[in-house]
């Protein structure tokens, strides 16, 4: 098999080396600005190269992976990756750049790539994907309408309500729908209480494909998409309510958060303790407004950015036939793991 044969089989070897890029920038920002070494500090520029960059290319790079495997299709094509890679590329470019208007619609062409590339091969696919996936619609969904309102804001010089709504939706919700509907779904397999990722129905209705498990996920995708259009401060902190109490429920009901870890690997506990942190940082965000970055970033950096790590081992691993490394000590990923938790505190 040629490199570009590993390529196509696997996209996540050319899509997460560039989200540690762009995370590095993003997280190297304040460190530059804090030794003094850059003028000012860009909050915004920070907050979107980590979303639409660092984390955007973990997601794309594993669901270009992943979804041929899930229903049954062929992998990506050549052009395809390029399209993708290319665009998301410029995307971090143009962040970097201080280009934000331009940015969005290079994001907005990597969504669309993305969304390409499922409805080709829907059509022919030998298996049906889970029902939980239906929360990924619900995330692209918020992912395409927060730019657009980002852009018709005029970034808040035209409307500073527009404004607040598209990006929490970008920045919040897309990923939030993405985590409850892919690591939701696979969390039991991974803990070690389900003998595949397809788990058996019987165990709970939800975990099915049937109008039960569509109705579940469609209504917690429908609750954590419109609890972000609330004009006042009271609205505002009612949509945290929701989504915090939507996401621990999805959690709790379809993850089985709560069930004791069986598989005794560092990035199971990882993995599970990142699930939970997506949790913590939610209901922090709902009980005390008033710190909503702080909470934010538990959600950030001990959720979502934890996952990716211990997550994105298992894939690596796993997709290049090195997965029996799984079992050993995974120093490196210990060492990042506990980097990861000391940040967020």
């Amino acid at each position: 098999m040629t490199r570009a044969d590993l390529i196509r089989v696997g996209p996540y070897r050319i899509f997460f080396p560039l989200g540690v890029l762009a995370g590095i920038l993003g997280v190297g920002h304040w460190l530059f600005w804090t030794l003094g070494w850059i003028p000012e500090s860009r909050s915004f520029f920070h907050a979107m190269i980590q979303i639409e960059g660092f984390l955007t290319c973990f997601v794309v790079g594993f669901l270009m992976t992943a979804l041929p495997r899930f229903l049954g299709v062929r992998n990506a094509t050549t052009i395809e990756l390029a399209v993708s890679w290319g665009c998301e590329v410029a995307v971090i470019t143009l962040l970097f750049e201080g280009r934000f208007a331009a940015a969005q619609i290079f994001f907005l062409a990597v969504l669309a790539s993305i969304i390409v590339f499922a409805a080709r091969r829907l059509p022919t696919r030998m298996k049906n994907p889970p029902g939980s996936f239906l929360l990924i619609g619900f995330g692209l969904f918020q992912a395409i309408v927060g730019p657009a309102l980002m852009l018709s804001s005029r970034f808040g010089q035209g409307s500073e309500v527009l404004m607040e709504i598209g990006r929490q939706m970008l920045q919040v919700g897309f990923l939030l729908c993405l985590v409850l509907g892919i690591a939701g779904y696979l969390a039991p397999f991974l803990m070690g209480y389900a003998s595949d990722p397809s788990c058996d129905p019987s165990v709970s209705p939800v975990r099915g494909t049937g109008w039960k498990a569509l109705l579940f996920h469609g209504v917690c995708g429908a609750l954590i998409a419109g609890s972000f259009f609330g004009l006042s401060a009271k609205a505002a902190h009612a949509g945290s309510i929701i989504r915090a109490m939507t996401a621990l429920a999805h959690l709790l009901l379809f993850a089985k958060l709560a069930r004791p870890v069986r598989k005794k690997q560092a990035y199971v506990y990882f993995f599970w303790t990142a699930c939970w942190m997506v949790a913590l940082g939610l209901v922090f965000v709902a009980l005390w407004p008033d710190w909503r970055i702080a909470g934010l970033h538990i959600l950030f950096i001990g959720g979502f950015s934890l996952m990716i790590f211990s997550f994105g081992m298992l894939v690596v691993l796993s997709h290049g036939a090195e997965a029996h490394l799984l079992n050993t000590r995974l120093v490196p990923l210990k060492m990042v793991g506990i980097s990861v938790l000391a940040a967020t505190l």
